[in-house]
């Protein structure tokens, strides 16, 4: 084989070579698109379905801090007595409606924690006095027990009820006098208070207004 026909066939094999070594790189650069593509297609889903996540998620958030029927019944402090609520704006956010709504029920509870201890203070101040009242009633029970029986010891239970009475009074502290002013009898009522009361004893004068007399100064 001469010469040139050796170097003919060396371009040949190498021209061959190198479409293979060129159909290699652009078969491997097709592959790598394919990847790509494939790749971008994948995050494109993850990104759509990403984006849908936070589409629902806002939308829930938007649900949670909207003011609807439900929650503002159990936000809506307007019904309980005695408490200055401010109005609920239905347009607002919800939690910053609850964190207002908090501090109130704070400083409700502040108040009714004072009104309480006001409510004992005065109920410890009753009790104090319906102790001394009992122990005042007490006292007059055991007085009356012993007039009775010292009605009951004298035998003044048999007389007159009119008689009586004034025998009462006299046990009660008051004394009864009379005293002769030109000939005309007069009853002189005196009290503990040292507060005297003057009646004049007429013919007219029954027992009975006399009695009764001495009751209405008591």
């Amino acid at each position: 084989m001469s010469l040139e026909k050796l170097n003919l066939l060396i371009e040949e094999i190498n021209d061959r070579d190198e479409l293979k070594v060129i159909d290699g790189i652009n078969g491997y650069i097709q592959r790598l698109k394919e990847i790509r593509e494939s790749k971008l297609n994948q995050l494109k889903t993850i990104i759509q379905h990403l984006n849908q996540q936070i589409t629902n998620t806002t939308h829930e958030i938007n649900v949670l801090n909207e003011i609807n029927d439900q929650n503002y019944g159990i936000i809506d402090t307007s019904n309980l007595n005695h408490h200055n609520s401010k109005s609920i704006n239905r347009s607002g956010n919800v939690f910053d409606i609850v964190s207002q709504k908090s501090k109130e029920l704070d400083d409700l509870e502040i108040t009714i924690s004072d009104q309480l201890t006001i409510l004992d203070t005065k109920l410890t101040g009753l009790r104090q006095k319906q102790t001394m009242m009992l122990e005042q009633l007490d006292e007059i029970n055991k007085k009356s027990e012993q007039i009775y029986e010292d009605i009951d010891k004298t035998g003044i239970v048999d007389q007159d009820p009119y008689i009586l009475r004034i025998s009462l009074y006299k046990n009660l502290g008051f004394s009864l006098e009379t005293m002769n002013d030109s000939m005309n009898d007069m009853f002189v009522i005196t009290d503990g208070s040292n507060t005297t009361d003057v009646l004049k004893i007429e013919p007219k004068l029954s027992d009975y207004f006399i009695s009764n007399f001495i009751w209405d100064k008591m």
